[in-house]
């Protein structure tokens, strides 16, 4: 009868996770990084998690997974630059954190894409890099086979022991005391957590390359983010207006979706809104930065502005 009980709990159980894994696959993407066009942001080998959202809902700053333009199976996970409308259509620019020019197709159709970035893990990716090979995907499959083999041909019926009750009072304060450490731990991390702002800047590496898209410029900014504030309270995004003459005319956000501490060299692409003129607009082009904090024990977050900077533009070599 015992056994019958433990039968039908471990069915219950599966179905349960089976419904649970469904219905979140129709929502999320859970895949890997295999290069490292998005270091140090998103590194090879980080699991990587990919909620479905409609393109509308796709913001210049976030990281998206679309299909390789022409038509590919190849996926690529990259930054949006800039959205523009096509006949009804959304079209995306794309630019990888550690590649030096937005990519090469230009434009992604909205129905080449299948969502964001919301998470990530990091490293374990490097296990499902490892069964790329169909051999190494093998031996994998029968490791698991042979594992469930020995784990039901080693299940028997377990022989019941009567314990004092002085060995369950035992057992019930190692578990307050594990439990009073845990809360101790957390509201010391809480404390510890709040840092200090002047240990977080950002700052543009000169010089600002720039091309053209169509009818409009670009501008690729290379950026050095550091966040020394505290391992829970760190950089969540940066935004840059760029200006000329008090007007904006262009719009660009780095973000990541996880706390660091240190500093992170990444390089974004900016999409002016309309074709300038390098010789005219020189002296002329101020960027103004403003950063996002996030403490991610509490949840708060506050925005930080720094001094706004004169950049001048070169041609950026295709």
């Amino acid at each position: 009868m015992e056994n019958t009980n433990k039968n039908v709990a471990i069915v219950i159980i599966c179905i349960a996770l089976i419904g649970i894994f469904l219905y979140m696959r129709c929502l999320y993407i859970i895949s890997y990084v295999e290069s490292e066009s998005m270091e140090p942001t998103y590194c090879k080998g980080d699991i990587v998690i990919i909620k479905k959202v409609p393109p509308s809902q796709i913001s210049i700053g976030d990281v998206i997974v679309f299909k390789e333009p022409p038509p590919g199976n190849k996926l690529i996970l990259h930054r949006v630059a800039y959205i523009e409308e096509k006949d009804g259509k959304l079209y995306f620019v794309t630019k990888g954190d550690n590649n030096p020019n937005i990519d090469r197709w230009v434009w992604v159709p909205e129905d080449y894409v299948l969502g964001k970035l919301v998470g990530r893990v990091p490293y374990l990716g490097y296990f499902f890099l490892s069964l790329d090979e169909p051999g190494a995907r093998l031996m994998f499959i029968l490791i698991v086979i042979l594992t469930f083999m020995i784990y039901w041909s080693m299940s028997s019926e377990k022989e019941r022991r009567v314990y004092p009750l002085s060995t369950h009072l035992r057992a019930i304060n190692i578990r307050v005391l594990v439990v009073l450490i845990l809360v101790c731990s957390f509201l010391v991390i809480m404390i510890r957590s709040r840092g200090d702002p002047s240990n977080i800047y950002v700052e543009i590496i000169k010089p600002i390359n720039s091309g053209v898209i169509d009818d409009k410029t670009y501008m690729i900014v290379n950026l050095s983010v550091v966040s020394r504030c505290s391992p829970y309270e760190s950089v969540k995004r940066v935004e840059i207006n760029v200006t000329i003459d008090g007007g904006v005319v262009g719009y660009g956000v780095w973000e990541i979706a996880y706390p660091f501490y240190g500093e992170k060299n990444v390089s974004i692409a900016i999409v002016l809104n309309s074709l300038l003129s390098l010789e005219n607009v020189n002296g002329r082009v101020i960027i103004y930065i403003k950063v996002l904090v996030k403490n991610y024990i509490t949840g708060r977050h506050k925005y930080l502005e720094f001094q706004p900077q004169t950049l001048r533009m070169v041609v950026l070599e295709q």
